[in-house]
C-alpha cells in the first residue's frame, strides 16, 4: 500500500506558474494580466518595482506592487 502511495506521488506533476516569464508587451485593450515581474524590462521606467514584485496591467494602466518579503522602501547612500 505505501508503495502505491509513493508511486503516485510522485508520478503527479502539478504545474506551477513560472515567474522567470518574460512578456513586456503592451496588452490589447479588454484584457488584463497579473503576475510576478520576471525580467528588469518588465520594471516601470520610474518606480522602485524589483524582479520578484506583482505587476498590474491593462490596455491602459501599468501598476506595480512590492512583494511583501522585501522592504518597502530603498535607502541609497
Amino acid at each position: 500500500m505505501w508503495l502505491a502511495a509513493l508511486w503516485l506521488a510522485c508520478g503527479v506533476q502539478v504545474p506551477t506558474p513560472s515567474t522567470t516569464e518574460c512578456d513586456p508587451a503592451p496588452l490589447a485593450p479588454g484584457h488584463v494580466r497579473a503576475r510576478r515581474i520576471g525580467c528588469s524590462d518588465e520594471i516601470l521606467p520610474s518606480g522602485e518595482a524589483r524582479q520578484g514584485d506583482w505587476l498590474l496591467e491593462n490596455a491602459v494602466l501599468r501598476l506595480a506592487i512590492r512583494d511583501a518579503t522585501v522592504s518597502l522602501t530603498q535607502l541609497t547612500g
